[in-house]
């Protein structure tokens, strides 16, 4: 079963609802027993005549569906019911006439009904079975008939229909319609609201649940759509979790499948609303980026991590721009990226990500030189707590610089080149971990973007500008240094929905700028989603020497177990039963874009982080080695993140997430194993 059906599988059973477009149900596949007939056409007749002790089976028409139309997909079985004198001698809801589907999954037999019918009811009534069909289901059965009882059940018209919401062909704003979401379980619908109550639960698993729209990306593919609409929260007592975090609440959560990651799950959201509204509507949005790889998207209006109550209604949908928006700079047909003669005769550069200024020290340069390293990424981070006051930023700025030249001499000793990581960007972000954003440009950021996380260069032009003179100081600096190797602009950039100023534009700004000054060094450009390489999405600058940067954490649940928010550590690479943690064939899929992009352009990669903890269970050292063979494959740069910086991601340490001890393991071998080669390559 696929992580969005482990999360968010909740049927639905809907009354009087109808199965409007539904596709009738030929009669030849539908196998009628005996003592069940057919009446004419589409109509049936289900009788199970009175005996004791009736076994706790359902009996009646049966219908099996051709599990390579429906695996992985959202499907609506529904029939037209009406029962007469259907009884029992056992008591319980599921007991009488019903339409019932069961499979058979990796968490073995599972079975989803509609409310079961007794007596007589003169009236047809129709009832369906809304559900996502896993896509490792087996042997799916529909049974229309009569649970662990008697009496006679009339069926008319059965039919199968996929679940999906899409767009019209011009993206316009579409309400979401009531019909179109999945509910059951937590959720239901209350005329034009869905409301969604989940009872405490200690533990409390990391689950949204909800009510679940199955998207039709026909026409949003290559596109950003918004997601809006109000909900309240909660509207009897709180919602509460017995963990504080940002995630932690009620909210829109968009779960996003791609095929260039093994349909690896990504996820986007709106921001997550906690405690109680005082039964006021508050107006949300989320965004979501559909890739032409992206295989399928689920929707699901819900509470994650914790318990309560909350209500959604005027749900809709609309594009809004091209994914990941549009840069105003032009690039030739037939472009190709320009390099001078020393940068392509330059010797592959390998090393690690640095400790942060304040911690790192000559030893540490030492000993990375000890290992072979010879590039490291200095991470200017950590020590600026108001990145938005351009006096105090530029103060920390120099002092973080102070800090690299007296490294200098120990540098150039060990044959060891910087990266100028600006990973504190000048301006911040409107949201800075769990701090709230508290200014009107934030708030308009969060009703523009859906969120507060992104960089405020992208949207303030005081911040932008400050930001580019920041880089202009920087390249004066160093424009003549033979130890600095490249200028990264900013770290991870994220934007989900638009911003006033493209993260591209921004940074092709700052470009020009240091090439006036510096017009050899090169300068380093990140992508969006936090420079993913799997979602790779840049137009080259038409400037010469600039490299683009990914960053490889991937898969996610395998770099980051035990992380964060990935508490359990016990999943193993390479793991046959998952397939995007399978091979090193899986990880050069999960860069396509990537490669795709250098073969186009010609263009210099360098991976500025990858990385595995030191308490995964197989050790690491063959993920490390499978990944950093592709980097040396397409000949990229790299840097290990990171060395001295936690005892977590370090190669240096061994043991349990709670104990950590300095030692040697197969990581570090792994690494110098490759550091090597820098020496060869002198």
């Amino acid at each position: 079963m696929n992580i969005a059906g482990k999360l968010f599988f909740w049927g639905i059973c809907l009354l009087c609802c109808g199965n409007a477009g539904a596709e009738l149900i030929p009669s030849k596949e539908i196998v009628v027993p005996a003592g069940c007939s057919r009446v004419s056409g589409s109509e049936y007749i289900v009788r199970v005549p009175k005996r004791s002790n009736m076994p706790n089976t359902t009996a009646g028409l049966v219908f099996t569906p051709d599990m390579k139309q429906i695996a992985g997909k959202a499907v609506c079985f529904s029939a037209d019911l009406r029962c007469k004198d259907i009884a029992s001698d056992t008591e319980g809801d599921h007991v009488g006439g019903k339409l019932l589907v069961s499979y058979r999954d990796g968490s073995g037999m599972r079975f989803f009904a509609t409310p079961s019918l007794t007596g007589t009811a003169a009236g047809w009534k129709n009832y369906s079975r809304r559900l996502e069909i896993p896509a490792d289901a087996e042997d799916l059965t529909v049974t229309i008939g009569i649970q662990q009882g008697w009496g006679t059940l009339e069926v008319r018209n059965p039919s199968m229909d996929f679940v999906t919401f899409g767009l019209p062909a011009d993206g316009a704003k579409t309400p979401i319609p009531m019909e179109a979401i999945i509910t059951g379980g937590v959720a239901r619908i209350d005329g034009d609201v869905l409301s969604v109550n989940i009872p405490k639960r200690i533990p409390t698993p990391n689950q949204t649940l909800g009510g679940l729209v199955v998207l039709n990306l026909e026409n949003m593919r290559e596109k950003i759509v918004k997601v809006s609409g109000q909900l309240r929260y909660d509207v009897d007592t709180e919602i509460t979790s017995p963990r504080v975090a940002p995630h932690i609440g009620a909210k829109a959560l968009a779960t996003s499948f791609d095929r260039n990651s093994g349909n690896k799950p990504s996820w986007y959201y709106s921001d997550s609303y906690f405690g109680n509204s005082a039964g006021k509507w508050k107006d949300f949005s989320a965004f979501i980026k559909v890739y032409d790889s992206t295989s399928a998207v689920n929707l699901i209006f819900g509470i994650q991590q914790g318990w309560g109550k909350a209500e959604f209604r005027n749900l809709s949908m609309e594009v809004v721009c091209p994914v990941d928006g549009t840069p105003s700079y032009e690039i030739p047909e037939g472009f190709k990226c320009e390099y001078s003669p020393e940068v392509l005769a330059a010797a592959p550069r390998r090393g690690f990500m640095s400790p942060v200024p304040e911690r790192i020290t000559a030893d540490d340069i030492r000993e990375m030189g000890k290992w072979g390293a010879n590039l490291i990424r200095y991470q200017m981070v950590d020590g600026i707590d108001v990145p938005e006051d351009v006096p105090q930023y530029l103060k920390w700025l120099n002092a973080c610089l102070d800090k690299l030249d007296s490294l200098m001499p120990v540098l150039k000793e060990n044959n060891i080149k910087v990266v100028i990581d600006m990973h504190q960007a000048l301006g911040g972000r409107y949201k800075q971990g769990n701090r709230p954003p508290q200014t009107e440009a934030a708030e308009a950021a969060v009703k523009l973007t859906g969120k507060a996380d992104l960089h405020r260069i992208f949207c303030e032009e005081d911040m932008r500008r400050a930001f580019i003179d920041a880089w202009k100081m920087i390249a004066g600096r160093y424009k003549d240094n033979p130890v600095i190797y490249a200028y990264d602009l900013v770290n991870e950039p994220a934007v989900t929905g638009q911003s006033p100023y493209h993260l591209l534009d921004v940074q092709y700004d700052a470009a020009k700028a240091i090439r006036e000054i510096d017009p050899e060094t090169p300068i380093i450009i990140e992508g969006n989603r936090c420079a993913s390489a799997i979602y790779f999405n840049v137009r080259p600058m038409p400037l010469k020497n600039i490299f683009y940067e990914i960053h490889m954490y991937f898969p996610g649940e395998y770099c980051f177990q035990g992380v964060n928010d990935f508490p359990s550590y016990a999943k193993h690479y390479p793991d046959s039963g998952v397939a995007y943690r399978s091979n090193k064939e899986e990880l050069r899929a999960a860069m396509t874009r990537t490669i795709e992009f250098q073969k186009k352009y010609g263009a210099k990669i360098y991976v500025g982080e990858f990385t595995v903890p030191r308490w995964v269970p197989d050790g690491g050292s063959r993920y490390l080695n499978d990944l950093i063979s592709l980097f040396e494959e397409y000949k990229w740069d790299w840097t290990f993140h990171a060395f001295r910086e936690w005892d977590g991601f370090s190669p240096e340490h061994v043991g349990t997430p709670l104990k950590p001890e300095r030692g040697d393991n197969e990581r570090k071998a792994t690494l110098q194993k490759f550091f090597k080669r820098n020496v060869s390559a002198e």
